[in-house]
């Protein structure tokens, strides 16, 4: 038997009640909803008409007025090294052209340069130059704290994020405009490239290309000056004086490479380098007193700097002045040694850095630049209308519940006075 059997059941007393068992029952659970069913259906059916109709204006008006516009996302992708390469294959070429032991040799070393690029784009010095480049302080509003807000607003607005399994950067702007966010984007790229140059990450194949530059430079200089020579030999014969400044030629030839070297330098800093930065103003001293000093020699030991323009047509007229040819000529001669000298020290040094280039993968190579976007990347108006109108339609049965507990405790006269304080 069940021992809720009447006849199992303590005996009532006299003027005790009878006891009331609570039990929820899904048919009163049915009969609430159905007894609220129009208020359930009419909060819900209101609740997506409105949101439909905010989604509608939403997309109707201009994105700098509508409540809510389209945002748009490009993405640009760049391929970071990890920096892990050996430097055992560029010791060994280096060896076997004799040249391990060149004092111009960068040290190769691991690091992250995904995590550093993304401390790069994070940094105020680019940002700094995003905010004055694209205005962000009147595009944004930006009224209070200018630096410290549009600094905020961009690293609020883009996504930088780092995959180590596929060694990649991705980094992505979001604005209404998607013409705006796809040139952000390139030039966060650029900028960030620059920095990369700056810091070292890409300097030995910048330093390549400067010294191939020059090597070239040098190339056409050497050939005019031979062309030069063989004229005059032609037409005065060979004027060798043996004791004009020989010494002098191998020392000026060494100042010149040091102009260059530190002219290489101090263009490779200085892209990135601030005017007041010390290096970069020690750099500049130390080519000024470089070129200070080569002019001296050439002043006091050859009778100042070799002039522009064809040799041909100064000593046209000078051909009985026999002391003034031997000047001349030795003037060319010893511009051709000193060009021959310094290209042989610069093929030197652009063999150790296109063996560095080489052999260490670039930190920083741009595998896809930003496009302008067609489709919206957010916000999605179908999941808002939806999601608007579950949580009204859930919201209306939590109330009409509300109200059904409201209605059964007006109901109960005892409950009423207990609520009123008057037990």
């Amino acid at each position: 038997m069940s021992d809720q059997d009447p006849q199992h059941l303590p005996p009532q007393l006299p003027g005790n009640p009878t006891p009331q068992y609570d039990t929820v029952d899904l048919i009163d659970i049915l009969g609430v909803l159905y007894r609220y069913k129009f208020l359930i259906i009419g909060l819900t059916g209101f609740a997506a008409v409105a949101v439909v109709i905010f989604a509608i204006i939403s997309i109707v008006l201009p994105p700098d007025r509508s409540p809510l516009p389209n945002v748009y996302e490009p993405e640009a992708i760049i391929l970071i090294d990890d920096g892990q390469s050996g430097s055992g294959g560029l010791q060994a070429a280096l060896a076997a052209r004799g040249l391990s032991g060149f004092p111009g040799l960068p040290s190769v070393g691991g690091g992250s340069y995904g995590e550093l690029a993304v401390l790069l784009l994070r940094s105020n010095t680019l940002l700094d130059r995003l905010v004055d480049e694209f205005n962000i302080v009147e595009r944004y509003d930006i009224d209070r704290f200018q630096k410290d807000d549009a600094r905020k607003a961009l690293r609020d607005r883009s996504t930088v994020t780092h995959r180590p399994e596929t060694r990649t950067l991705h980094i992505r702007y979001e604005d209404i405009d998607p013409v705006f966010a796809t040139d952000m984007v390139n030039r966060m790229v650029e900028l960030l490239d620059q920095r990369f140059s700056t810091i070292g990450g890409n300097r030995e194949a910048r330093k390549r290309d400067l010294l191939q530059d020059k090597l070239i430079e040098i190339e056409r200089d050497i050939a005019v000056l031979e062309s030069e020579v063989k004229d005059f030999q032609r037409q005065y014969g060979t004027i060798n004086p043996e004791s004009y400044a020989r010494e002098q030629v191998t020392m000026l030839a060494e100042l010149r490479s040091r102009l260059i070297g530190t002219e290489i330098e101090a263009r490779t800093y200085g892209e990135f380098a601030t005017i007041h930065d010390p290096v970069a103003a020690r750099l500049r001293a130390e080519a000024e007193q470089l070129r200070a000093t080569i002019h001296e020699m050439e002043h006091r030991f050859f009778g100042g700097p070799r002039e522009g323009g064809s040799n041909q047509a100064q000593i046209a007229g000078a051909r009985e002045d026999i002391p003034e040819l031997s000047i001349r000529f030795a003037r060319l001669e010893r511009e051709l040694r000193v060009q021959a000298r310094i290209y042989e020290t610069l093929t030197e040094q652009y063999e150790v850095a296109r063996l560095s280039a080489e052999d260490e993968s670039l930190a920083f190579q741009i595998l896809e630049m930003a496009d302008v976007p067609e489709r919206k990347s957010g916000p999605s108006r179908a999941v808002l209308c939806m999601v608007v109108t579950t949580a009204t339609f859930f919201g209306s049965i939590f109330l009409v519940f509300l109200l059904n507990m409201v209605r059964n405790l007006k109901a109960d006269p005892e409950t009423m006075k207990r609520l009123r304080g008057r037990v």
